[in-house]
């Protein structure tokens, strides 16, 4: 008894002096573009010039498909994807959204996959928490993807976007990139920036909610 008394002492006193220094590191979020360029997150043959600081179901999955190739490197079993509004897609994004849909990591509704919808923060967590760690029992009411933004945090990936705060619930192309360099690099936080990032001598991109549209420019003209 005595003895499982010091043990716990000493792993409460370990925490006291670790814990603060791996919460306390942070990055700022050129940073986190730089990691997703060079992780082949973002890459020119699968990235569509888009406008939108904001991604839909469709701008999403070459994101995904880059992430499970490059960064997950799992493989999954194909199953039958039954939604049937896939042709309505970009034909650019089709093949991306198919193999998510068959995967069953980007899931339909009344065998509709909506394409064209806006991504929510909640269907975010869920589909980046699906490759990483697949299924979290699925809430039935308005924050669905609860259980998933919970295993997020558990798993110390801070740049996890808070699915909370009801008046912003769709994701900017900046915060999926965030968080997706936070499941590589738990405890660290990333803060948004406009420091200027240097791929070769010729061309820089600043980081907003932008910054993708611009990194697809400048991949384009190499």
């Amino acid at each position: 008894m005595k003895m499982k008394k010091v043990l716990w002492s000493f792993i409460l006193l370990w925490l006291t002096f670790t814990l603060p220094c791996l919460t306390s590191a942070s990055v700022q979020s050129s940073e986190a573009f730089q990691r997703a360029f060079d992780e082949g997150v973002i890459t020119t043959l699968r990235i569509k010039e888009t406008k939108s600081d904001y991604l839909t179901r469709e701008t999403v999955a070459p994101l995904l498909m880059n992430y499970i190739q490059y960064v997950a490197r799992k493989e999954y079993r194909w199953n039958v994807c039954e939604a049937k509004d896939i042709e309505i897609a970009d034909p650019y994004y089709e093949d991306d959204l198919r193999a998510l849909c068959e995967f069953w990591i980007l899931r339909w509704n009344n065998k509709k996959i909506a394409p064209k919808r806006t991504l929510t923060k909640q269907e975010a967590v869920a589909l980046v928490m699906r490759i990483i760690d697949w299924e979290q029992k699925e809430k039935n009411n308005w924050y669905w993807a609860y259980n998933y933004y919970i295993r997020a945090r558990d798993l110390w990936y801070y740049g996890v976007p808070d699915i909370t705060k009801s008046d912003k619930p769709n994701i900017t192309i900046e915060e999926f990139i965030i968080f997706l360099y936070s499941t590589k690099h738990p405890f660290e936080t990333v803060t948004r920036d406009t420091r200027t990032v240097q791929y070769n001598s010729l061309w820089e991109f600043r980081t907003s909610d932008d910054a993708l549209l611009r990194l697809t420019e400048i991949l384009k003209e190499r």
